[in-house]
């Protein structure tokens, strides 16, 4: 019976040593495989990586590119002001975190849409643009376009400032109409602006 015994251990040992062998050749084959796939997902990531940083860099290109007009533009519409000017454009950029080449193509913008007798407005109408988007939430885009299009035929009304993102109480208005000239107007708007600021 001692005998029985010993093989019947034996027996089931050697079956519990082929199991065993048996689950480690499948799990070094299950290694294998997530090897390839880490393997191919890795390339894959490089590939959309690699994309990703040629995207980035013809973004990057492109961008200096469209600055580089900005500042040349602003610089034929500016003439001898442009050094006073670019340093605006700086401070303004610095100031509300804008692209200096935003800020610059800002100041085109209105510049080719107002009339010469508002030039000397141009850097405060842009910081109050940029003053009136954190206010209001709305792109500053669309404050520039507005102030813009107010501008363009050299007047402004309680409507076109309430457009711009200025509530005037009845009295602002009351004193807002008054004034006769829009250069008296825009000054008075923009102190609106100012005041708003602090």
């Amino acid at each position: 019976m001692s005998n029985q015994i010993t093989v019947d251990i034996l027996a089931n040992t050697k079956n519990l040593v082929a199991g065993v062998d048996a689950t480690n050749s499948k799990l070094a084959t299950l290694n294998k495989s997530v090897a390839g796939v880490g393997t191919a997902f890795s390339g894959l990531a490089a590939a959309f990586g690699a994309q990703i940083g040629i995207n980035f860099l013809k973004d990057s290109i492109k961008g200096a590119y469209d600055d580089q007009k900005s500042f040349a533009r602003l610089a034929d519409l500016f003439g001898k002001d442009i050094d006073g000017i670019v340093k605006k454009v700086n401070d303004i950029s610095k100031n509300y975190y804008i692209d200096d080449g935003a800020v610059a193509q800002y100041f085109v913008q209105l510049k080719s849409a107002f009339s010469a007798q508002f030039n000397k407005f141009i850097p405060t109408v842009v910081e109050a643009s940029a003053t009136l988007a954190l206010l209001t939430g709305k792109p500053l885009d669309e404050v520039i376009s507005t102030w813009a299009k107010a501008l363009r035929d050299g007047k402004l009304t309680a409507q076109e400032v309430q457009k711009i993102g200025i509530d005037l109480s009845d009295e602002q208005e009351a004193k807002f109409t008054s004034l006769k000239t829009t250069a008296e107007r825009l000054q008075y708007v923009l102190g609106l602006v100012k005041e708003k600021q602090q």
